[in-house]
């Protein structure tokens, strides 16, 4: 298991925490004589624990042994259940060969010159789909007998989905006109968002349309102004009260309780709304703020006429 990202080459810093780069992890499941067999591609928001955590719960079996390099956080799998072995590999070229890390450096590797090759432009926010792309071509490279099979049985069993949403961004959440699309139909959702969406905090909310001067079509949208301005999801975490943030356990692990720290309140999705008449209805937005980590992990939209979980608001 490894860490890496994607995006292309720009000034200023380098490595970790550089701009511009989205953050993933692969695993490659190798056979007894040391080939790649299967591999797994996760997009992360940053490498943290709580990520790796999620990303072995969901795909590594119960028992897994992880090689990774020594970074504390890929020690995390051992919470699913999984036996880990971190290896002290250096940096620069002495690490990309070390011999334990050559099949996930060369899928490494494979996948970039793939996308290189491939796409006239690589854009953040649809790199969860180009993983997911390479990962399916990857497993299934050997079963070539079964892609018709497979294609009929997919096709039979997924419903029709109009071109606009199969072309959205693996994050629907961040899709404003998705979810609005969600809320004409009077469907309830609960979607990951950006920390870069802007929403109206408790008591706040846009100024209302100008009063008609009796001349032309009466004003009808929203407005903002220096009293009337939404906050990014970001900004608004920083300011909530301790009170906010309640510890809940929401999964059972293979030795303990897995938890987290969360928080929730009531927000208005502030996303263009200047060019409507009245406000989106409000919805619940909750943050995973894991204990003893520097940022937030992940922020959700929810609109459900039913309470989602007993957090304090």
């Amino acid at each position: 298991m490894d860490d890496a990202y994607i995006g292309g080459a720009r000034s200023g810093k380098c490595g970790r925490g550089a701009a511009g780069k989205t953050p993933f992890v692969a695993a490659v499941a190798v056979t007894s004589d040391g080939k790649p067999d299967q591999i797994i591609l996760r997009r992360v928001v940053g490498f943290r624990k709580t990520a790796i955590v999620k990303l072995a719960d969901a795909a590594l079996a119960p028992g897994a042994s992880v090689v990774s390099d020594a970074l504390a956080y890929f020690a995390a799998v051992t919470g699913t259940g999984c036996t880990h072995a971190p290896v002290k590999t250096g940096s620069g070229a002495k690490a990309a060969k070390n011999p334990r890390f050559k099949s996930v450096n060369t899928v490494l590797g494979n996948i970039k010159a793939a996308m290189v090759g491939t796409y006239r432009a690589v854009r953040a926010k649809h790199v969860p789909r180009y993983l997911a792309e390479f990962e399916y071509r990857f497993n299934r490279r050997c079963r070539l007998e079964t892609m018709i099979d497979w294609l009929a049985y997919l096709s039979l069993k997924t419903l029709p989905m109009p071109y606009r949403l199969l072309k959205l961004a693996d994050v629907y959440g961040a899709d404003t006109g998705f979810r609005d699309a969600l809320t004409e139909l009077g469907l309830s959702y609960a979607m990951g968002i950006d920390s870069g969406a802007s929403v109206w905090a408790p008591g706040t909310g846009p100024a209302p349309p100008k009063e008609w001067s009796g001349k032309g079509r009466p004003p009808a949208r929203l407005r903002r102004d220096e009293d009337h301005q939404p906050v990014t999801v970001k900004a608004l975490e920083l300011i909530l009260k301790e009170t906010h943030w309640q510890t809940i356990n929401w999964r059972e692990g293979v030795d303990k309780a897995m938890k987290s720290r969360f928080a929730r309140l009531p927000v208005h999705p502030a996303d263009k709304d200047y060019r409507l008449a009245k406000p989106r209805p409000e919805e619940w937005l909750v943050i995973e703020w894991p204990e003893g980590e520097d940022e937030p992990a992940q922020y959700w939209l929810y609109l459900c006429s039913i309470p989602i979980f007993p957090l304090r608001t």
